[in-house]
C-alpha cells in the first residue's frame, strides 16, 4: 500500500514551498496505516511535520506483516519497497514505524539501507536479523541484537525505543521471592513475542543459578500453555512477556490470561510488557509505552529542514515500576516496600 501526503504549508511563493528538490520521506509501517496504533502515530507525525513548516513530501509505505510464520518474506518485501526509489526519487529519510518493519530494514544489506538516514520508532532496543530463506518459526532460535550496539554501519540519526529490562524484574523476583529457584518465561506466537524469548534467553545466560522454563505459543496452544501452568514446581516465579497468538495462528481473546491467572491462582506472577497488569500480575518494570509521532515529526523537521542535528539522536523511552496493590494483598505481600516512584493500579 502507498500512500503520498502533500502537506499544505503557508508562504508567499506556495508552490516553490511545497516543492523540493530533495527526495522524499519514505515511512515504512508495519501494519496498515488504518491499524489506530499506526494510525495515530502517522496523524500525529504529520501535524507535528506540517505545524513547523516541514517542505518535504512524505511517502507511506506498508509492509503489511501478518503472522509470524511468514517472516522469512519480510526482508524481500522491504527489499521492494526500497527498490522503488532510485535516482532523484531517493529518500532523503527513511522513517520505520513498528517493530516487523524495523526487522525487515536492519535485515537489509544494500546501500540504500546503510547509507540512507533512518529514523525508528514503536520499536524495542531489543531486535532480530530476519533470516534470508524460508525457515520454521517454530524452531528458529535468533539472536538478539541490540539497536545501540549492533547496527554502527546503519546510519541511525535517530528514534524513540522501549527497553525491556530483564535484570530488573529478575531482581524485582527476588526481592519478593529470595526462595526463588526457577523462571517460566511466557511469549506468543508473534515477531514481539519471539524478539522478548531471544532476549530473554541471552539475560538468562547471567543467572546460572536459575532454571528457565519456556511456554511458547510458537509451538504450543493456549490450552497446552494452561496446563503446564498447572503443573509448575514450587519455587517457580512466572515472567509474562506477551500472550495474543498461540501456536494455531488464531488471536486469542482478551479474557485468556484471566484462564490463564486461574490455572495456577497461587503462582506469582510478573510482567516486563505491561501484559496482566491490573488483573494477573503482581507488578513488574515495564516500558511506559506511548505515542511517539509528534516527536518523530519534530526531530525530522531539525534534521532534514533546519539541519540541525544537536539533541537529535536515539532516545530510550523511561520505564517504571508498576505494582497491582490488590494482587499484592491476595498475595499477602503488602509489607514489602516497594521501589522509590512505582505506580501503584486498583488502590481502591
Amino acid at each position: 500500500m502507498l500512500l503520498v501526503l502533500l502537506l499544505p504549508v503557508v508562504a508567499l511563493c506556495p508552490v516553490k514551498a511545497e516543492t523540493t528538490s530533495e527526495g522524499p520521506i519514505l515511512i515504512v509501517t508495519s501494519y496498515n496505516p488504518e491499524t489506530r496504533s499506526i494510525s495515530d502515530n502517522l496523524s500525529a507525525f504529520m501535524d507535528e511535520y506540517r505545524q513547523r513548516g516541514g517542505k518535504y513530501t512524505p511517502i507511506i509505505e506498508s509492509m503489511n506483516c501478518k503472522n509470524l510464520s511468514e517472516a522469512y518474506l519480510w526482508k524481500s518485501r522491504m527489499a521492494s519497497i526500497l527498490g522503488k526509489y532510485k535516482g532523484k526519487n531517493r529518500p532523503s529519510l527513511v522513517i520505520l514505524l513498528g517493530q516487523e518493519a524495523w526487522s525487515a530494514y536492519i535485515s537489509q544489506d544494500t546501500e540504500i539501507a546503510k547509507k540512507t538516514p533512518s529514523i525508528c520508532g514503536m520499536v524495542s532496543v531489543n531486535g532480530l536479523v530476519l533470516p534470508d530463506d524460508s525457515i520454521d518459526t517454530r524452531v528458529w532460535e535468533p539472536e538478539s541484537k541490540n539497536i545501540y550496539t549492533d547496527f554502527s554501519d546503519y546510519n541511525i540519526v535517530a528514534g524513540y525505543v522501549y527497553e525491556y529490562d530483564v535484570d530488573k524484574n529478575i531482581k524485582l523476583m527476588r526481592r519478593f521471592y529470595p526462595d526463588m529457584r526457577r523462571v517460566a518465561f511466557i511469549s506468543d506466537n508473534t515477531y514481539g513475542g519471539l524478539s522478548m524469548q531471544a532476549l530473554v534467553k541471552k539475560e538468562m545466560k547471567k543467572y546460572p543459578d536459575l532454571e528457565t522454563i519456556w511456554l511458547d505459543g510458537r509451538t504450543e496452544t493456549f490450552m497446552e500453555v494452561s496446563e503446564r501452568m498447572r503443573r509448575l514446581p514450587q519455587n517457580t516465579c512466572v515472567l509474562l512477556g506477551t500472550w495474543r497468538v498461540d501456536c494455531t495462528e488464531s488471536y486469542v481473546i482478551g479474557n485468556t490470561t484471566y484462564m490463564l491467572r486461574d490455572a495456577n491462582p497461587t503462582l506469582p506472577v510478573f510482567t516486563i510488557a505491561s501484559v496482566g497488569l491490573g488483573h494477573w500480575a503482581l507488578g513488574g518494570y515495564t516500558p511506559e509505552y506511548h505515542a511517539v509521532g509528534k516527536n518523530i515529526g519534530a526531530v525530522t523537521y531539525d534534521f532534514l529542514d533546519k539541519g540541525d542535528r544537536e539533541g537529535v539522536d536515539l532516545v530510550t523511552i523511561p520505564g517504571n515500576y508498576t505494582f497491582d496493590i490488590k494482587r499484592l494483598h491476595e498475595f499477602k505481600l503488602d509489607s514489602l516496600n516497594l521501589p522509590q516512584g512505582a505506580v501503584l493500579v486498583n488502590k481502591t
